[in-house]
């Protein structure tokens, strides 16, 4: 399944694994549109377990963070979990200073992510 420009998810026993598919993430416009989507993950597809594969990003703004933390709330309140992976180093500090990495775990690669959000 997939969101034409802006988001790729694929299911991975039972996470979801969403993929974005932009480097930059400033634009108001899809940064709103992108967090629609991705709340969607978990109201719509009913996800409980999803991993944020953030490799392509390169630079966002505050906003997308938002977004992000919008979505860990919704997931959290759902009983679910959330995990990030493929961070780039600049933007794991930013999340690193914002004391984002309390919230949820970041994972080098998609395939750490997956394993730690797995069912035992």
């Amino acid at each position: 399944m997939a969101s034409p420009g802006f988001l790729e998810i694929d299911q991975v026993g039972e996470v979801t694994v969403v993929r974005v598919l932009r480097q930059d993430l400033f634009d108001a416009e899809e940064v709103d549109a992108l967090g629609k989507r991705l709340l969607r993950v978990a109201q719509e597809l009913g996800a409980r377990r999803v991993v944020l594969n953030l490799a392509p990003v390169e630079r966002m703004v505050s906003a997308m963070v938002g977004k992000i933390i919008a979505l860990y709330k919704e997931l959290r309140a759902a009983g679910g979990k959330m995990a990030l992976c493929g961070v780039r180093p600049e933007l794991a500090e930013e999340l690193d200073a914002m004391r984002l990495t309390q919230l949820f775990k970041a994972y080098a690669t998609e395939q750490e992510a997956v394993a730690a959000l797995a069912p035992a």
